[in-house]
């Protein structure tokens, strides 16, 4: 219950207000420029919400994908081609959850390019940051829509002894129409720097979808992970208890051990009601 998305809206020729649970605007690239919407085994994601670049570089964020407690406002639309929104999130006391940030990007035609930045407090007393900014786009050939993403990202560790880790992810991917199917298919790496430095993985996502109707399809995926350098990322979903631990705040990652590979296929029927 409401562990997804919740949200009320006002909307009107000055844009739209909205409130509640919803995701932030630092996470809209990695779906919307991701072959796979970030689901399933083929997910950018696999390459954020592990245990990681030998460190749980997310350190506390609760905010990756979705905050709490949001208040937002998104540009109206017809003004160009120009879409953008901000959005800050109340900590309510928590550590993790207070969140600031937003996306502006530019539609028209075949091509759609967009930049995000967000930032989230890990710290009560204020002194700890995770930040993130990201850019992406994508161009429709109609024989073929290419996709591309850049994320860099920071979680500060405030300590005599603690260096700040950073993680660096890029994406390349594809969606191919082939009459009622279509083929998607996605390359990313994720390298660490600062603290993780070294720390580097790669995945690779093969899948297929075939439309039975406009909203009924069956589909496909398979990927395969190598981690090096340390690194401890996984291939799974959704997080099976074997493969989750809990890092020094508290918040359950996915892990497996360093430098190993991880594999993942799956099956499905999706429909939209």
């Amino acid at each position: 219950m409401f562990r997804r998305r919740s949200t009320v809206s006002l909307l009107g020729n000055f844009g739209e207000v909205r409130l509640s649970r919803d995701y932030t605007p630092s996470f809209w690239n990695l779906t919307v420029f991701d072959p796979f919407g970030t689901n399933g085994v083929g997910s950018y994601l696999n390459l954020f919400q592990s245990g990681g670049l030998g460190t749980p570089l997310l350190s506390g964020a609760g905010t990756l994908v979705r905050a709490n407690n949001t208040i937002g406002y998104f540009l109206p639309s017809g003004i160009g081609g120009i879409y953008g929104q901000a959005q800050v999130a109340a900590g309510e006391g928590a550590a993790g959850n207070k969140y600031a940030g937003g996306r502006i990007g530019y539609a028209a035609g075949p091509i759609d390019v967009a930049a995000a930045y967000g930032q989230t407090q890990v710290s009560l007393a204020g002194d700890r940051k995770f930040k993130m900014w990201d850019i992406g786009g994508s161009y429709d050939l109609g024989v073929a829509k290419l996709m591309a993403q850049y994320s860099n990202m920071k979680s500060e560790q405030v300590g005599l002894f603690v260096a700040d880790a950073s993680q660096r992810n890029w994406l390349l991917g594809t969606v191919v129409p082939m009459g009622q199917g279509e083929i998607h298919a996605a390359y990313s790496q994720a390298k660490g720097k600062d603290a993780v430095e070294g720390a580097k993985a790669r995945q690779l996502a093969l899948g297929y979808v075939y439309n039975l109707s406009k909203r009924t399809a069956l589909y496909g995926t398979i990927a395969d992970l190598k981690n090096e350098g340390g690194s401890s990322f996984v291939v799974a979903t959704p997080p099976t208890p074997s493969l989750t631990t809990v890092n020094a705040a508290g918040v359950a990652t996915l892990s497996s051990a360093a430098n190993t590979k991880s594999r993942g296929a799956e099956v499905g029927l999706r429909h939209s009601f």
